[in-house]
C-alpha cells in the first residue's frame, strides 16, 4: 500500500479493536475512516451513479464526503454481539 490511502473501516462507534487499528493505520501515513452502518440514512449516505462503464458517486460520513474513487481499501471489522443480544436479532 502506498501512503495517504483511503480506508474505509465499517464497525461499531465503540470497537476499542477498531481503535488500535485507526491509530496504527494513521500512524503509518494513511487516512482510515470508521464507518457505523447503523448510521444510516440519517448520519451517513452513499450517492452512486453509473456513467457508461464506471461507477461515480460520494460516501458521506460524519466528518465529510469522499468520493468513491479514492477509496483503496474497505475492511469489516467483527461485529461484538453479547448472547443477549444474539438471540433478540
Amino acid at each position: 500500500m502506498s501512503k495517504q490511502e483511503l480506508i474505509v473501516i465499517v464497525s461499531d462507534k465503540m470497537d476499542p479493536h477498531t481503535d488500535l487499528v485507526l491509530m496504527e493505520l494513521r500512524s503509518m501515513g494513511h487516512h482510515p475512516v470508521r464507518l457505523h452502518p447503523a448510521d444510516f440514512p440519517e448520519g451517513a449516505s452513499v450517492t452512486l451513479t453509473l456513467d457508461q462503464q464506471h461507477w461515480n458517486g460520494q460516501l458521506t460520513v460524519s466528518k465529510g464526503s469522499i468520493d468513491i474513487n479514492d477509496i483503496k481499501s474497505i475492511w469489516g471489522a467483527a461485529q461484538n454481539h453479547t448472547s443477549s443480544q444474539l438471540t433478540s436479532l
